[in-house]
């Protein structure tokens, strides 16, 4: 298939998925959980928005997009990180999720050393910002590294994947630089 197609398949499956999440299981298998929703009056998401579609597509013509780990993204980056930005997502730190995304569990050594990167990275010039959880180990971890750590509740997102508008999580937002 040409990667237009591809492409178009990725976006409806996300677009379909319950929460819009979609993940590869331990065998390298898509595993996504399909929408059930409760109210059948409620029209299905527009899985295609045109405008929004080619708008990105003009934003992305010079960025690179690496589907692999930290380690292999490390090296796409440009000698000069004077105007780099990395936005790092790792597994959050204390969730037992760390399997459902197909890879090996992320532990706090891993947690360390990407936080170690986030800092060297940062002194080199670059503009670095991470999410993870609202947890004193990840403060502690990344405060040395960072300017900026940001609590952050994301009740909307839970809403939307687990269909219950009670639940609350708490993340932090974590930035190199000065976002005001």
């Amino acid at each position: 298939d040409s990667l237009v197609v591809r492409a178009a398949r990725i976006i409806a499956l996300t677009k379909s998925a319950f929460g819009s999440m979609s993940r590869k299981g331990p065998f390298g298998h898509i595993n996504v959980q399909y929408r059930n929703s409760k109210n059948p009056e409620k029209k299905p998401p527009k899985v295609c928005n045109e405008r929004n579609i080619r708008m990105m597509s003009q934003i992305l013509q010079n960025a690179i997009m690496i589907n692999g780990s930290y380690e292999e993204c490390l090296q796409y980056l440009p000698e000069d990180l004077r105007h780099a930005f990395v936005y790092m997502d790792p597994p959050y730190y204390g969730q037992e999720t760390t399997n459902e995304y197909g890879v090996r569990p992320f532990t706090e050594a891993d947690q360390r050393k990407l936080a170690e990167i986030f800092g060297d990275l940062s002194s080199r010039g670059a503009y670095v910002a991470a999410s993870n959880s609202a947890d004193p180990f990840i403060e502690k971890t990344y405060g040395p590294h960072s300017k900026f750590i940001f609590p952050v509740t994301d009740q909307n997102l839970l809403a939307a994947r687990y269909g219950n508008g009670n639940t609350k999580r708490e993340e932090f937002f974590i930035t190199s630089y000065a976002p005001f």
